[in-house]
């Protein structure tokens, strides 16, 4: 049985001078009686290729390697060689892949570009819908309520991209009451629409309501000690978004100590 068809693992390369990729052949069908190939270049002062399917790249240029099979049947297949002294982008990560925050509100991701030696790395940024969330240089405004994706994109030919998922969520207000250390204190509760409703109970570490206390129903327990949440752990970055926090002990020590606690009735909800 002859050879039908040979597909090659890539049918084009872009190298750099030096750079070496290794081509494979698959010879189809897999019972043809002869799956013997050569290789060969059309410029070998461009790029050379082994026996083995290895290509050198020389010199800058494009040429075009070929891989025939030896059983008479004249089938091949072909790939193109690009040798350029332009370093491509090969990866970019970002800072966050996704994100939460208030409309009205900004957030920065950071784009890390690889390899360090990259010829250009000038990357373009867009959202797929500017209604919800606009970007620039990797700032992100929140405009209204709902999600959209930021992508960063290369801009050097190498079509490379990364996505961040953006969730705008409604803005909660806060209010600065001058603090020492500045924080900024939300004025209701997370889970309440307006400051004379309790809002949601939480317990510490865990980001989902609950119905009851009880030292059985605590996913974690943590000491003053230590009273920072990472984010996927706290009820208020959760639901309310990056800019918001739970406070820490010391931050609910200031607030008693430099506030004044008023007993007065809201909407007849007395506090």
């Amino acid at each position: 049985m002859l050879v039908e068809e040979i597909i090659l693992s890539d049918m084009s390369l872009t190298l750099a001078p030096d750079e070496t990729k290794d081509l494979t052949a698959t010879v189809l069908p897999y019972d043809a009686d002869n799956q013997a190939v050569t290789w060969e270049s059309s410029d070998e002062e461009v790029a050379e290729v082994s026996k083995k399917g290895k290509v050198i790249a020389n010199a800058v240029g494009t040429c075009t390697i070929t891989c025939r099979a030896t059983d008479g049947s004249g089938t091949y297949a072909q790939c193109l060689v690009t040798v350029s002294d332009i370093v491509y982008v090969q990866l970019i990560e970002l800072s966050e892949t996704s994100i939460s925050f208030d409309a009205g509100m900004q957030y920065t991701i950071n784009a890390f570009v690889y390899p360090d030696n990259a010829t250009n790395k000038t990357l373009a940024w867009e959202t797929s819908d500017e209604a919800i969330a606009t970007v620039e240089g990797g700032v992100i405004t929140g405009v209204t309520p709902g999600t959209c994706t930021i992508t960063c994109r290369t801009t050097d030919g190498s079509g490379l991209f990364a996505e961040c998922q953006v969730k705008v969520q409604p803005h909660h207000a806060y209010v600065d009451l001058g603090l020492p250390s500045g924080t900024l204190w939300a004025t209701m509760n997370v889970g309440a629409s307006s400051p004379e409703e309790i809002g949601d109970y939480f317990a510490w570490g865990e980001t989902q309501p609950k119905s009851s206390y009880a030292d059985e129903n605590y996913t974690y327990s943590v000491s003053y000690a230590n009273p920072f949440l990472s984010p996927e752990d706290d009820a208020a970055t959760a639901n309310w978004g990056l800019d918001w926090k739970m406070p820490t002990y010391e931050q609910t020590v200031e607030l008693i100590a430099y506030t004044t606690s008023v007993w007065t009735t809201q909407n007849g909800v007395e506090g």
